[in-house]
């Protein structure tokens, strides 16, 4: 009806102007649609994975440690755009949740001062050396990803949205012990423009093969475990799981629950 198509234009107008406020880029819009139109999205379930860095799957994130020419791992590419402001790091709260505020930017100084990196000034920037860049320390990533339906194309999707390095690192030199330190959130729709810049190596057996950053995360192509999801409980799994056995059986249960509904959407 004509007041409905009325009513209709002016959300879209309204949305439009939030969109354009929070400054998302039309790569975002057209990849999730929920996050310029919420009330487009039918239903949408958020989950945070680890990311090892350890496992085959996920090496092309931590390979080469150290720069190789025009060549960089995850770590060292996103610490370099940190440095000179093309990247923004937002700290990791005690809660474990990204928030993307002005308030919780993280103090670059801070945070060098705080995992003991080494760096200098000169002429007001901060300078940190290639050996000095802790990048063979961070051994995983947490990955927040979002699976939505979209109500408009009634399409699945999934993409990440928020990005945090880990450190290992073992403070005592008496001890075996390995400490990890989760140490900021970046958030995706921010950085996904520069990650599409930097290539990466995808296979030990062909050597040409390589995709960009972002086609590794927006293409799925790393292997992560479920730690948490976003829940009314405020718990990650192995808050609320007695042991390492029915933490397995969470995840899997997780895991068929979102293959479930992305299944059932068509049948």
């Amino acid at each position: 009806p004509p007041a409905r198509q009325k009513e209709k234009a002016k959300k879209e107008r309204k949305t439009e102007n939030s969109a354009s406020v929070i400054g998302l880029s039309e790569r975002a819009k057209s990849q999730y649609p929920g996050t310029v139109s919420p009330q487009e999205v039918e239903w949408k379930r958020d989950i945070y994975r680890v990311l090892d860095l350890e496992k085959e799957e996920n090496a092309s994130l931590y390979y080469p440690v150290e720069p190789i020419g025009s060549s960089m791992n995850l770590f060292t590419f996103i610490f370099k755009h940190i440095l000179t402001g093309e990247m923004t790091a937002y700290e990791y709260n005690l809660d474990g949740y990204e928030s993307f505020t002005e308030e919780n930017v993280v103090d670059i100084k801070e945070m060098l001062d705080d995992y003991r990196i080494m760096y200098e000034e000169q002429d007001g920037a901060i300078i940190v050396g290639k050996s000095d860049i802790p990048s063979a320390e961070v051994l995983s990533y947490y990955v927040k990803e979002s699976h939505y339906y979209d109500n408009r194309t009634g399409a699945y999707g999934k993409r990440i949205t928020a990005l945090c390095p880990v450190l290992h690192r073992n403070n005592d030199e008496f001890s075996t012990q390995v400490v990890k330190y989760p140490m900021f959130w970046l958030n995706y729709d921010e950085i996904a423009k520069l990650l599409s810049q930097q290539k990466i190596m995808t296979s030990s057996l062909n050597n040409t093969s390589s995709m960009s950053l972002d086609d590794y995360f927006t293409k799925g192509s790393y292997e992560g475990e479920i730690y948490k999801t976003v829940n009314m409980r405020n718990l990650a799994i192995s808050q609320y799981c007695k042991d390492s056995l029915e933490v397995k059986k969470e995840q899997k249960k997780i895991e068929q629950q979102l293959k479930d509904f992305r299944t059932n959407l068509w049948n």
